[in-house]
Order: structure tokens, then C-alpha cells, then sequence
């Protein structure tokens, strides 16, 4: 089973509903009848972004649109699979979709 497919296979047995919209701006993936961000993950963005260095900012703003696509690309992945890993030990009897 594709990670992603494990991902939304273990959402919507979690009685989470997710849906696809394709529009330009805030299209993408989403939980249904959830907020885009909850107040916990918004206060964490907050401290985060307060933590970084403006040598890491400096660096980030000379890579190119490419290099930034591809950073943020792989860390999805890598954040995707983690799930699916995840899911996959805690349920060892899971079909691979």
C-alpha cells in the first residue's frame, strides 16, 4: 500500500472524513467539518517561528522556488511514511492496500 492511501484508509476508519479540493488557493487535502488549523498547532507555529535563526531564514531565501518545492516535498514524504509505519505496527494484521 502508497503511504498516502495508508494514511487516508486509517483516517477515515478513525471516523475522520477527508476530501480533495483543487483549487489554486487552499486546495489540497483536507479534513471534513475540521478547522484548517487548531489553536494548539497554530500557538506551536507561533514559538517555532520564533525560534529560528535569521541565518536559517538568509539561507532559505536564496534557495531557488525548485529547491524550496523539493524540501518541503520530502519532508511530506517523510512525514507520510512515518505514518504509515506507524499504523503498520500498531495494526500488523492490516491488508497492504
Amino acid at each position: 500500500m502508497n503511504c498516502k492511501r495508508l494514511v487516508i484508509v486509517a483516517r477515515a476508519s478513525a471516523g475522520y472524513q477527508l476530501a480533495f479540493r483543487p483549487r489554486k488557493s487552499r486546495g489540497g487535502y483536507y479534513l471534513v467539518c475540521e478547522p484548517t488549523l487548531s489553536e494548539e498547532l497554530v500557538q506551536k507555529i507561533k514559538y517555532s517561528a520564533a525560534e529560528v535563526d535569521s541565518r536559517q531564514l538568509e539561507i532559505f531565501s536564496k534557495m531557488s522556488i525548485a529547491e524550496r518545492f523539493r524540501m518541503g516535498f520530502e519532508i511530506s514524504e517523510t512525514a507520510l511514511r512515518a505514518v504509515a509505519y506507524r499504523i503498520q505496527i500498531e495494526n500488523p494484521g492490516m491488508s497492504n492496500l
